[in-house]
């Protein structure tokens, strides 16, 4: 499949490399949240969708499985380049993870869960060539690491807080779960202020 490409961009400026690892940062920690907070709250949903244990394990198999829809989007998008699919990956993160806690029907809440990480699958593909732009290859593992953080921060951190977030939402599980699509809304406005930002200076140019 031919994927997008990426220019190399010679004198960056800081706002825009700090925009960048940002707004990666926070959607690594949405998808982290995403991916681990609804644990917190099984008994729950068991209960609500009326399903034993084997079917809610499913919320996490089919996060699993988004490659095949991400390529298929970035196909759709790679004519607008890669800051755009970029960007479609952080929106499709970040709005189906916070609208799938409020799905009232459990086979379209596995949809939704698997739209939102496919969006994740868009991130993952083009992360790299995004940070080639600011940065010399050799800290492009350093780099990552960092991004990577975000995730590992959102999968386990996420346990903790979103038992905060249950009491602070009054013991309404949806709201909670749906706190961490909401920082992969902010991680898309911040994208949203980069294509901005670079667009003006395509401009000046």
């Amino acid at each position: 499949m031919e994927l997008p490409q990426t220019e190399i961009i010679l004198n960056p400026s800081k706002l825009e490399k700090y925009l960048v690892m940002v707004s990666f940062f926070l959607s690594l920690l949405a998808l982290g949240g995403i991916w681990s907070s609804i644990s917190i709250f099984i008994p729950l949903i068991q209960n609500e969708f009326n399903i034993d244990v084997i079917q809610s394990s499913l919320l996490f198999v089919v996060m699993l499985l988004p490659i095949p829809l991400s390529g298929l989007i970035a196909r759709l998008f790679k004519k607008f380049g890669i800051d755009y699919v970029v960007l479609a990956g952080s929106f499709i993160l970040s709005f189906f993870g916070t609208l799938h806690p409020f799905i009232p029907n459990f086979p379209l809440l596995l949809l939704i869960r698997f739209c939102a990480a496919s969006g994740f699958g868009l991130l993952f593909m083009y992360h790299n060539q995004i940070l080639s732009r600011y940065v010399p290859s050799s800290q492009n593992t350093k780099n990552t690491l960092l991004l990577m953080s975000g995730l590992v921060t959102g999968a386990f951190g996420s346990a903790y807080f979103t038992i905060y977030l249950f009491v602070l939402f009054n013991e309404n599980w949806q709201m909670s779960v749906a706190f961490w699509g909401g920082i992969g809304l902010v991680a898309t406005g911040l994208w949203c202020l980069y294509l901005f930002l670079i667009s003006k200076t395509e401009d000046e140019g």
